[in-house]
């Protein structure tokens, strides 16, 4: 016997699940699966558009060790090209009209191209801008997740309602059920027929509450999609991770490319073909989706220049570097220092000035004297 599935309707009932369960699981369902996609890594949280200086020459071992175990949120010791950066994303955030639509960084107008070798604070510029748009579209998603927990709660009294009126009693003093006149029992569709023509009742055909209520869910879930601001309007993706997810099952594959033609806003972090045509294609591919879609918010993370990326094929980089100079901003980070470079070589130097020290404290102290022998031995 085929077991009936736990509803919506059911959970609330069962007192398993409220309104606002049920608000975040419809918006959830709006992200088709894409969840991880939609989150900033955990160690780029902290990151932000701001910059410091302070001497990492003078840190102590303490300092420096504290340094590299909890990276700084602010770009230490910028060059001009962070800076540059740095103001370029303020401009982004503020609503700039001279990179955003309606004055909001989920409408931008270009994108950004930061290039450089790791460790030059390329990707921590990018995902501080990142920190700055989940947590806008978060606000926005919290109003959205209210209004649906509002309107689940009405339907769900509606429900309530409706099943409460749903019997009515019988000339006989018993109770008849309007949900025995559904197809699946002719029998007791018939008597209730028979029962209802000799009331006078007029009859139409009327799912029962249950059923309405999980069609009022899904019509629910379907009206999200046409909001202006949609659960995957962000989506931050390392460049491995979208090469895996574009090989992965169809309904998968189709779901990704979907969310990352139609995104306000794509993050992709450590772009590299690594020789491969197909990863190339792969970066060409998005790039022009998202050009023909005109959708202009893609920043990109990658230590190859264009000429680079195209992997040696002369068109193919200059198609790319075209489609580049219409649609980036580009920031170049080559010669950039590598503060976390620093911050180990100067705690390197801190523990060998310490190993020499304790070598010299044990070459001045003058060697104890053998312990006599035992004559009973």
């Amino acid at each position: 016997m085929k077991t009936k599935p736990i509803t919506a309707l059911d959970r609330m009932l069962a007192a398993q699940a409220g309104a606002a369960d049920i608000a975040r699981e419809i918006i959830a369902e709006a992200r088709s699966g894409l969840e991880p996609f939609c989150e900033i890594p955990d160690g780029y949280r902290h990151c932000r558009l701001e910059y410091a200086t302070r001497n990492l020459g003078d840190l102590s071992a303490d300092e420096a060790r504290q340094l590299l175990g909890q990276p700084s949120g602010p770009i230490l010791n910028p060059s001009p090209v962070h800076i540059e950066a740095i103001e370029f994303f303020r401009m982004l955030v503020n609503g700039d009209p001279l990179v955003c639509e309606h004055r909001s960084p989920l409408r931008p107008t270009l994108g950004a191209y930061l290039v450089g070798p790791p460790g030059v604070g390329k990707t921590h510029i990018m995902a501080a801008f990142a920190v700055c748009v989940k947590q806008r579209l978060d606000e926005d998603l919290t109003r959205l997740e209210a209004t649906i927990r509002s309107l689940v709660q009405r339907m769900y009294e509606q429900t309530l309602h409706q099943q409460a009126i749903w019997t009515r009693p019988a000339e006989d003093g018993g109770r008849w059920d309007i949900r025995s006149a559904r197809p699946s029992d002719p029998d007791g569709a018939k008597d209730f027929m028979t029962r209802a023509a000799r009331e006078g009742v007029s009859m139409i055909a009327v799912p029962p509450p249950e059923e309405r209520f999980g069609a009022a869910v899904r019509a629910l879930t379907r009206k999200i999609r046409t909001y202006p601001h949609q659960p995957a309007d962000m989506l931050y993706l390392g460049f491995e991770d979208l090469c895996a997810g574009l090989q992965s099952e169809p309904e998968r594959r189709a779901r990704l490319l979907g969310a990352i033609e139609h995104a306000r806003v794509v993050f992709i972090d450590d772009i590299h073909p690594k020789g491969d045509p197909d990863r190339f294609h792969v970066i060409q591919q998005l790039i022009e989706r998202r050009y023909e879609l005109n959708r202009p918010g893609t920043f990109l993370t990658t230590n190859l220049t264009a000429d680079e990326l195209g992997a040696g094929d002369a068109m193919l980089a200059q198609r790319l570097l075209s489609r580049c100079s219409e649609n980036f901003i580009k920031f170049d980070f080559r010669g950039c220092i590598d503060w976390r470079v620093t911050v180990k070589s100067r705690r390197i130097r801190l523990i060998e000035e310490a190993i020499r020290e304790r070598v010299g404290q044990r070459a001045s102290t003058p060697s104890p004297p053998p312990s006599p022998t035992n004559p009973s031995a």
